[in-house]
């Protein structure tokens, strides 16, 4: 009992030394740690990944956003025209008849090959030119249609130059042919 006496004696004599100092406060840390330790990592991991999904979400719904958006729905070239620009069909349609005119007279000077695969190439990018029509967007319509009149018109040109050329080449050898006498 003498130890009991002793002890108690002690801390009354240091009660005040007692009362002023608490526990180390790296002591509670070191506590909540082992308690709460693998709990506090696992809580943290989920966390960084519930933040990395919702920027995901976002990104992906923003990404679908902007496509339905800007989104028009394929059609052919000829529907964005009548749409946007209802006069070029009727531009359209004197370009045609013009150049159908224009080839049936280039037929009767007999024209060489190249200048058919010429005009095929003019037809080719006229084709290209409806097809990035239909894909444009809203807003690139009328530069696109700018550029098919262009190419009419350049498809006349060509075809009124080669008729030109021609023309002047036969007449050059009619005249020659008129001085020749043959024996």
């Amino acid at each position: 009992m003498q130890t009991r006496d002793f002890l108690e004696s002690y801390i009354l004599e240091n009660q005040e030394a007692f009362d002023l100092e608490g526990p180390d406060p790296r002591l509670w840390k070191q506590i909540d740690h082992r308690l709460h330790g693998a709990s506090a990592r696992r809580l943290k991991g989920i966390r960084t990944l519930r933040a990395i999904a919702a920027a995901l979400l976002l990104l992906i719904t923003g990404a679908v956003g902007g496509r339905l958006i800007g989104y028009r729905p394929p059609s052919d070239a000829a529907a964005i025209l009548e749409q946007t620009a209802p006069e070029f069909l009727e531009a359209e349609q004197y370009y045609q008849q013009e150049i159908q005119t224009k080839l049936a007279q280039l037929a009767s000077y007999h024209p060489g090959e190249t200048v058919f695969r010429d005009l095929a190439q003019l037809d080719q990018v006229m084709e290209e030119l409806k097809t990035e029509l239909a894909r444009a967007p809203q807003g690139k319509e009328q530069e696109i249609i700018a550029n098919l009149i262009q190419n009419y018109q350049a498809k006349i040109s060509i075809l009124e130059l080669v008729m030109t050329s021609l023309k002047t080449n036969q007449s050059t050898y009619s005249k020659q042919n008129e001085h020749e006498v043959s024996l």
